[in-house]
């Protein structure tokens, strides 16, 4: 409880979101944002619902840490500000942005708020629900976005100039399942994704560590530099594709190719270049994924909007009334 009472002096929680061995996640909205939106309420008929949708823009995820986390806890809170910090300065889209975070104690973070459910709740949706299998477009636009994402990650790629950055220091992520790859949706984001596809965001760096570079680190094996936590990521990037697109890869040569060509770099990832290798196979992916997404695109189907739409509001009206009043009608 302490962790919290040290957050909640500068934020409101709304609401729970989930909790952890080593701590909870809360929707939050920072204390100067929502002081200065319930001041400003007025007796107009649209005053409370304005105010209340304003309030959900400035909703944010927070991260707290238990008082009895241990080593492990600690560490992990550390490891995901510092290496998010890091990322930030990337604004790759596809990597959750860090808003905020105590770097003294490291006991809580902040982040923007995914609205779009994981990976891993989708995939069992679509199991649950005996949907056909999702347009082939939507598999070719979550490639083409993790595969921002990785190349950010691990190559040190910044895609709005188009080249690696020799500088840039490289990670594995090390967790990369489906239930920490989120999707971003509108209303949520005016950040532009593809059509009315919803975003693709990695989320969860607490596992993260390092790369060395081969240039500037020679004593380092391949082993030993991290290069084979990177290639557990694409192999677990590949197996979370895979559940939701089953039935489309039986017909669907072009992206069996694809997969099985990305999979190639997990059994030769010990060649002499295999920084070079990495970010080939996954600028390969990209490039055919971006063409792919637009020649197959369909609109998604009217029961995966609804899924979609079902989740897209993270806290209820009721959520916001019980912590400021002023919004009852």
């Amino acid at each position: 409880m302490f962790n919290r009472r040290r957050f909640e002096r500068d934020h409101y929680i709304i609401k729970e979101l989930g909790s952890g061995a080593y701590g909870h996640a809360y929707a939050s909205v920072p204390k100067a944002t929502a002081d200065q939106i319930v001041s400003e309420l007025t007796s107009s008929p649209n005053a409370v619902p304005a105010a209340k949708a304003r309030l959900r823009a400035g909703l944010q995820a927070a991260k707290i840490s238990k008082a009895s986390t241990g080593f492990h806890g600690k560490l992990g809170l550390r490891t995901e500000i510092q290496t998010l910090q890091y990322l930030n300065n990337s604004s790759c889209p596809n990597i959750v942005h860090l808003i905020d975070a105590d770097s003294v104690s490291n006991t809580w973070l902040t982040l923007e708020m995914l609205n779009g459910r994981t990976l891993a709740q989708f995939a069992t949706f679509i199991e649950d629900s005996y949907c056909r299998s999702p347009p082939a477009g939507l598999c070719w636009h979550m490639l083409f976005e993790l595969a921002e994402a990785l190349l950010t990650l691990h190559c040190g790629f910044n895609g709005k100039k188009g080249k690696v950055a020799p500088d840039r220091q490289k990670y594995a992520h090390n967790d990369v399942a489906g239930r920490n790859i989120m999707f971003r949706t509108a209303p949520s984001t005016t950040e532009v994704s593809f059509r009315d596809y919803p975003g693709v965001v990695l989320v969860d760096f607490g596992s993260a560590q390092k790369v060395a570079s081969k240039a500037t680190d020679e004593i380092h094996s391949v082993k030993h530099r991290g290069v084979d936590h990177q290639a557990l990521d694409l192999k677990e990037a590949i197996i979370a594709i895979k559940r939701i697109f089953l039935i489309l890869l039986r017909t669907d040569v072009r992206l069996r190719d694809a997969l099985k060509e990305l999979s190639s770099w997990t059994l030769d990832k010990d060649d002499a270049k295999a920084d070079e290798s990495l970010l080939n196979h996954l600028l390969q992916l990209r490039d055919q994924a971006l063409k792919a997404r637009t020649e197959l695109y369909k609109p998604l189907p009217p029961r995966i909007v609804a899924y979609f739409n079902q989740h897209a509001q993270v806290v209820s009206d009721r959520d916001l009334e019980k912590v400021f009043p002023e919004l009852k009608n």
